[in-house]
C-alpha cells in the first residue's frame, strides 16, 4: 500500500496541492515495522490540512483508481473516541512537494484498530505491538487521554482493550521465559 500513497501524494504534488493526510487502517501497516503482506481493497485516511477543494481530491483519487475512505475527522468514525493528541503524536512517513503523509504513532494505531474490534483489526494490532516493541504499559498511558464515554460500545472497547494488553503481556513474558523452547 506504501506505493498506492506515494502515487497518491505525487499526483497532488504535480497538481500543486498542498495537504497533510493520516493513513490509518490496514492500509498503513507497511508503515510500521510489520513485515507481513496484508491485502485492503482501499485505503484509509484522515485529511488534516488541504488547500483546494475536496472534488480535486477525489478526482485524484479516481484519476489513479484508488478506492478511499476519506474525512477531516476520523475521530468520527467510531463512537470510542481516539486519544486526545494523536494527530500531534502522528509520525510523517511521505512527502513530495507539499503533499505530506503521516501514519498514527503505533500506540494510537493499536488503540485504533480496537476501537471497532474484529479478528483483523485484532491481529493488525497485534503485529504492530510486536514489530514495534509496545509495551502493555504503553498503551495503558494513551489510554488515559480517551475521555469516557457513557456507551455500550465504550464499555465493550475496554474490555476489548483489557484482553489484549492481557494477551501482549502474556506473550513478552513468554519470549523472556529463560525455559521456553523456541
Amino acid at each position: 500500500m506504501r506505493v498506492v500513497y506515494e502515487r497518491l501524494l505525487e499526483k497532488l504534488s504535480e497538481k500543486g496541492i498542498r495537504c497533510k493526510l493520516i493513513a490509518i487502517g490496514r492500509s498503513a501497516l507497511s508503515f510500521y515495522k510489520v513485515n507481513k503482506a496484508k491485502s485492503t481493497m482501499d485505503i484509509d485516511f484522515e485529511i488534516t490540512e488541504f488547500e483546494g477543494k475536496i472534488e480535486e481530491l477525489q478526482t485524484v483519487l479516481d484519476e489513479l483508481g484508488i478506492r478511499a475512505d476519506y474525512g477531516e475527522d476520523i475521530d468520527r468514525w467510531g463512537v470510542v473516541p481516539l486519544p486526545a493528541g494523536y494527530r500531534d503524536r502522528a509520525v510523517n512517513v511521505l512527502k513530495r512537494g507539499g503533499a505530506e503523509l503521516y501514519v498514527l504513532s503505533p500506540v494510537d494505531f493499536i488503540i485504533s484498530k480496537l476501537r471497532r474490534g474484529t479478528q483483523e483489526d485484532w491481529e493488525d494490532a497485534i503485529d504492530v505491538a510486536f514489530a514495534e516493541n509496545i509495551k502493555p504499559e504503553e498503551i495503558r498511558e494513551v489510554l488515559k487521554l480517551i475521555k469516557p464515554i457513557r456507551d455500550v460500545q465504550f464499555f465493550h472497547f475496554l474490555k476489548r482493550l483489557e484482553r489484549f494488553l492481557e494477551e501482549l503481556q502474556r506473550a513478552y513474558n513468554l519470549s523472556n521465559d529463560p525455559k521456553r523452547v523456541p
